[in-house]
């Protein structure tokens, strides 16, 4: 299994607090003007190149200059990263989570972790919180993936109980995804409200 999150992980120099979400390039040739919205990915790179948001350095920790922001350290659980992959990096909680990957058929967003079904089955037990940043991460997420992207599926708990902000989320993937089937997981319950549906 796949390690997608991860929590505690090493970081040096630090130059913001709040998080944010960026694609991964290994292109060390990208334009300078589009370097400062990417996060590098370093498997085998003995020197990092300047100039990008942060930097992700897979398999060992290495040496860096001191003039690079934002260096992450992860552990060969993340050696299937990718260029084109979406991360978000938080360095409050010293944490990367792996939204997007480019190369997978099995891309899934999950929207809420409420429910109005009690499922005895279900992988995802309700939990009554405010989560509205999941939403968020993925309307910052959706200009970032892959337009050529099969399939991307959304799910919950209920993905239905956020309401309208729903159907603006299937409009954003229209949008930015024109050609990408969308699948949504859900219960149907809140389709029997006619206004709803």
């Amino acid at each position: 299994m796949l390690t997608l999150y991860k929590r505690g992980v090493d970081m040096e120099n630090v130059t913001q607090s709040e998080a944010s979400i960026l694609k991964i390039t290994d292109n060390v040739n990208l334009p300078g003007v589009l370097k400062g919205r990417y996060f590098f990915l370093s498997k085998r790179v003995v020197e990092l190149p300047p100039g990008f948001h942060g930097y992700l350095v897979v398999g060992g920790k290495q040496k860096v200059k001191a003039e690079l922001n934002n260096v992450v350290f992860l552990g060969d659980e993340f050696s299937y990263l990718d260029s084109g992959d979406v991360i978000r990096y938080d360095p409050e909680k010293l944490s990367i989570t792996v939204l997007y990957r480019r190369t997978s058929p099995n891309n899934y967003f999950l929207i809420t972790e409420r429910c109005n079904s009690f499922c005895l089955m279900c992988s995802q037990p309700p939990r009554n919180i405010q989560d509205d940043y999941h939403v968020d991460d993925i309307l910052q997420t959706l200009p970032l993936i892959d337009r050529g992207t099969c399939e991307i599926g959304l799910s919950g708990g209920e993905p239905t109980l956020i309401g309208e902000r729903l159907v603006y989320l299937i409009k954003q993937f229209k949008n930015h995804l024109p050609h990408t089937a969308l699948h949504i997981l859900t219960n149907g319950r809140l389709f029997a409200n006619h206004g709803y549906a």
